[in-house]
Formats: C-alpha cells, structure tokens, sequence
C-alpha cells in the first residue's frame, strides 16, 4: 500500500491540533519523524503541541532542535522561547526572544513578550528599552506604552537606590550619574531630585545642587527633607545675603510648618511648695553618637547639676555606640525615639511634661523640626547642631555668644530669642590625642598649610584666599582633607589652577579614622580656617594638637564659630575681619618660626587652661540661661 505523502501527515495533524484533538495530531507528527527524523515542520508543530497539553520537557526538546535547524525564523525562537520560560529557564528564554526581536523586529508583540520576560527576571532597564522599541513599532499599542511607563518608575526607583549606595560609598562620580538617569526618567518625582541635590553636593557642584533642590520644592513644596537640604546648601554658597537666607528659613515655617497642629501640654507651676522641684531639660538629637557633635554635647550631659536638673535625653540613634553608652549613664532617662513619627514623639514629650525642650540638630538631616513645630514644650531651645535659626514659630530661644552673634548685628535674622552665654560651647578632647608634634616646618623647611574640614567648606573664595597665601610663602603647600580621585579632586585642582597655584602644591588627603585624622595635625604647621563656613570641631581639634589657626571672621554665626573658639583662647591676633587682614596674617606666621614654635609648645596648656574645655563653668552658665528662660515661661 502506497504511503500517505508527509505533507499530507503534516496537514491532516495541523487540522487536528486546530480542531482540538491533541492525540490524533501527535500521532500524525511522530509518524512523520520516523519517516523523517529531520522534518522540520514536525518538530516546530510537535514542540508546540506539546507546549500546549503541558509537556514541557518534550515540547523543548523538539523545539530546541528546531531553532538549530531554522536559526532565521523568528516565530522558532519565539515559542521556543515560551517553553524555556515555562521550565524556569530564564536565561535560556530571554536569548531566544532576543533573537526573534532581532529577526523581525517590526514584531511589537515580541518585544513585548521580551519585556515583559526581562521584568520577571529583574532586569528592568533592559525591559524599558524592550518595551520602548515595542511602542516605536507601534506607537498605538497600549499594552507597550502602560509597560513602559510602569519600567521608567521601576528603573527609575533602583537607579535612585544605587545612587544612594554609591553616595554612602563616597563613590561620588558614579552617584551623580545614577542619580541623573533616575531624574530623566521620572522627572516630576521630588524625591529624586533632592537626592540628586545630594550627590551633587558630595561632588561640590554646589549651585546646581541647590537647583536641585529648588526643582524639587516646585513640584513638592513642603517636602522637608529637600526644603531643609536647601538651607544647609545655601550656607556655603559665598554671595548668599543674611536676608535672603532669613527669608528661605521663614518659609520652612510658612509652607511646612504652619498648618501643623500643637499639642496640649500641662502647665505646671513653679511656685510655692513647687519651687524646689528640679527643672525638667528634654534634649533631642540624632547626634547621641560618635559624631563632630558629641564632643560638645557630652560634657554637658556630664555636667548638669542633677540636684537641680531632671535631665531626659530623646536619642533618634540608630546604631549605638560608646559615645551614646557614656551619654545614656550621665541623664536621668533616656529614650530611642528612632521608630516614633514626628507627631508620636510630640505627644510623648508632652506626656513627659519637659519644662525645656532643647534641639540639637536644627535642618541637619534627621531632625525633628516637625515635632518641635507642634511645641510641646513650653519654652523651646535650639543649641549647637545648626549654624542658623530654624525659622519655628514655635523656636524660643537660641543658645549663642557675642563673638559667633555680636550684639544688635543678628538678631534681625533669628526667629528665636539669642541667649548670649560668655561662650556658646565646651569642648572635649579627645582621648585618642598624641602628644603635640614639633614644628614639621622646623624640619622639612617648607611650611604646610592645613584645612581637615568638610570637603563642602573649600569654597571659591576659601581657595582664592589660600592660593594668595600660598603665593606670599614660597615652596608652601597646603594640605586638604579630599579624596585624591574623581571629579572632587578635579575640582579642587582646577581652582587651585585658576589662582595660579600647580597640583604639586596641593596635598589631598582622605577621611581616616580619628586617631589618624589627628595626626594628620603633625604635618600641618598652620591651619586655614575655610570661607564663608568656618570649622568649629575641626579647630578645636587643631587647637589642641598644638596648630595655630588662621580665621576670617565674616557677617554670620556659620563664619564666626572660629572666631569664638579663638577668643576663647586669647588668640584674637588670628581672627580677621578683612579677606587682605587673613592673608597677611597667615603669611606673617608662616615667616616666623621662632613664635610658630611658642605656638606650637604652648597651645595645649593654652587651651587647657581656657573655657574651652570648662565643662563645669559652661553647663553652669547654660543652666543658668535655662532658669531665666523657665522662670520667664511662667
């Protein structure tokens, strides 16, 4: 009997298959591999059959063998490719769709079916150009065009996530560039560009930073976290006018905080019987922690007269350390308030009754303004973490002193009372201080400049003043506390460039551990105090390690709190009020090693000796201004 032609088989078995009887149509496709193991077809028509009754294994098989066969068609690669997705063999299926794509790629389902495979296996900047190319082939398909938006956030929100990793990695370069793809994809998304704000701030781009900020203030006018990143900026921003930044901390208070509700809180009154009961003090911070912070705030944690003081610390740490184990055993209680909204730590302030609450932040990242705004404590300080006002309402005082605030020169600019002290701080030394170091000058015979400040304080016009200095001392050079590598670096250097100084002058050294931080002051025989935003922690630490430093004391506390520290140790000779006075004066010093040595021998016991690090005289004068506050409240 004469055999029925295989591509009779063939359409008889596809007639089958259409019609529903799967069995029948598999028997028609095996008979035809037997007769001829390399039909094509058959193995195209069964791998699909197969697929559709569940029969994966099988169904790859003879697809597989399929797509060896006939590699140019892209219908092949495509079911194939369904299969491989169906046995969880991702890789293997997301090939095959590529290689269909490419074959036809006027082919919108397919590149969707690629995107979509893309999606499930988390490679979503790939699924965005797949789905891309899908809604360019045919712009009305909605399924590519819903995909696409959904891939832009989806990228767009990781891209973000790993621009915040590399920010914490100090990877600053490749920050900025994650975190400017995350803006072009979701422009109006707020979050993104304040933290592209961020990153650009790490990298010293700081007038495009503060556009960033702004932009994400248009779309989001009350989003704190970027209103205050915006007022932080705008303090090292040289040509910033005291009243322009008064007027955009006011706004912190009338688009954030003014439609804040207060909370009820007990008046409790201090008189008769009442009057010998301790005052309550509530200190609130993230900052209960090794931080530049701490070596203030822990000596007066210390010091507080506990016969007269109830004192309560609300801690918003979040990984403890022995900073914060010292501070814990120096208050009567302490509280991990990390977990609680703004809203639930005023209530608990409240419940606690504080007579006094103080802020140890202002707009540092993580603060508490918002509690603060709903005031739940009836005299309210703001003390140390912040170079400005907050701009509260609800902000009673500010704690300060006549050098970092001369009188009837700022109180224009603060929305808080200024609660003038003799001095406005205390220091701690550190207990990882080696002894002071001779002159390094006395030895190389060049004199070494130094500013181991925030990379963000050498500003333009920091770097001018110093690249005259640098001019006036020659074979000096001048130490900075930067990364060696990346844009930051090659900031640093063009500005040193413009003011005609060469790289080979300019020594750029890394964050290190704090012993190595302070012995970084060994090869320092002058430090710089940077421009418009002086240091405070990093001159006191100069101080101590026996160097001198040179300040510019300018129109406000941020650029005066040098200044202070300097007075504190009859050291005004360094203090200048004019950008040619901070020249000459360092220039001067530089060519005298004979009183650099004196400096340098007796700076120590200077400071020792000094209310610098009076913690018991200091806590008394603040607990006095406490007093006066209270007794005034009532």
């Amino acid at each position: 009997m004469q055999q029925q032609p295989i591509e009779k088989i063939l359409e008889s078995s596809l007639a089958a298959q259409q019609a529903g009887a799967a069995a029948d149509a598999e028997r028609g496709y095996r008979a035809v591999l037997e007769r001829d193991p390399e039909n094509l077809d058959a193995h195209y028509l069964l791998g699909c059959l197969l697929h559709t009754v569940g029969r994966d294994e099988e169904s790859a098989d003879h697809l597989a063998r399929a797509a060896e066969m006939a590699p140019e068609l892209p219908e092949v690669h495509t079911n194939y490719a369904l299969v491989c997705r169906a046995l969880g063999r991702i890789d293997e299926a997301i090939r095959h769709l590529r290689e269909a794509a490419k074959l036809d790629v006027t082919a919108a389902a397919t590149h969707n079916r690629l995107a979509i495979l893309l999606q499930e296996a988390g490679r979503h900047e790939e699924a965005m150009d797949a789905y891309r190319r899908a809604a360019a082939v045919s712009p009305s398909d909605r399924a590519a065009r819903e995909g696409l938006a959904r891939s832009r956030v989806v990228v767009a929100d990781e891209l973000n996530r790993r621009s915040l990793d590399r920010m914490r990695a100090r990877e600053t370069d490749d920050a900025v560039l994650l975190a400017r793809r995350a803006v072009e994809l979701d422009p109006q998304n707020f979050r993104y560009w304040n933290n592209l704000g961020a990153a650009l701030v790490d990298r010293l781009d700081l007038r495009e930073a503060i556009g960033c900020y702004r932009k994400s203030l248009d779309i989001q006018p009350d989003f704190v976290i970027a209103r205050s990143n915006l007022l932080v900026a705008l303090h090292y921003e040289a040509g910033v006018s005291r009243e322009a930044l008064f007027q955009e901390h006011r706004r912190f208070q009338t688009i954030t905080a003014a439609n804040i509700e207060r909370v009820p809180i007990t008046s409790r009154p201090r008189g008769g019987g009442d009057r010998e009961r301790r005052i309550r003090v509530g200190y609130v911070s993230q900052f209960f922690r090794q931080h530049a912070l701490s070596v203030f705030v822990e000596p007066i944690l210390r010091s507080h007269d506990r016969r007269r003081f109830e004192i309560t610390c609300y801690s918003d740490v979040r990984q403890p350390d022995r900073w914060t184990e010292a501070m814990k055993r120096s208050v009567d209680h302490w509280h991990d308030v990390a977990a609680l909204s703004d809203a639930q730590l005023a209530e608990k302030i409240a419940a606690d009754e504080q007579d006094i609450l103080v802020d140890l932040s202002g707009h540092l990242s993580g603060h508490r303004l918002l509690a603060f705004a709903r005031k739940p404590a009836s005299v309210q300080v703001t003390y140390i973490g912040y170079q400005d006002t907050t701009g509260l309402d609800a902000m009673d005082y500010r704690i300060t002193d006549g050098h970092a605030d001369p009188v009837g020169v700022s109180d224009a600019f603060y929305t808080e009372k200024l609660e003038r002290l003799p001095s406005f701080f205390t220091y701690l030394p550190p207990d990882d201080a080696e002894a002071v170091a001779p002159v390094p000058s006395a030895a190389s015979g060049v004199v070494t400049f130094g500013s181991l400040n925030n990379t963000l304080k050498c500003s333009e016009s920091a770097i001018g003043l110093w690249s005259q200095i640098l001019h006036g001392v020659p074979r000096s050079r001048m130490m900075l506390l930067v990364d060696g590598k990346g844009q930051v670096a090659r900031t640093i250097y063009d500005a040193f460039s413009r003011g005609g100084i060469a790289a080979d002058r300019i020594c750029l050294v890394p964050r290190e551990a704090h012993g190595a931080y302070l012995r970084r002051y060994h090869q320092i025989d002058i430090a710089l105090d940077p421009t418009p935003f002086s240091g405070h922690t990093t001159t006191c630490d100069a101080l101590w390690m026996g160097v001198p430093v040179v300040t510019l004391a300018g129109d406000r506390y941020a650029s005066r709190m040098s200044a202070s520290v300097l007075m504190c140790a009859g050291l005004h000779e360094l203090v200048a009020t004019m950008p040619g006075q901070y020249v000459q004066i360092a220039a001067a010093l530089a060519s005298d090693p004979a009183r650099l040595a004196r400096l340098r021998a007796s700076m120590r016991d200077r400071v020792a000796g000094s209310a610098i690090i009076d913690a018991a005289g200091f806590t008394r004068n603040l607990e006095s201004a406490y007093v006066r506050m209270f007794e005034g409240s009532r």
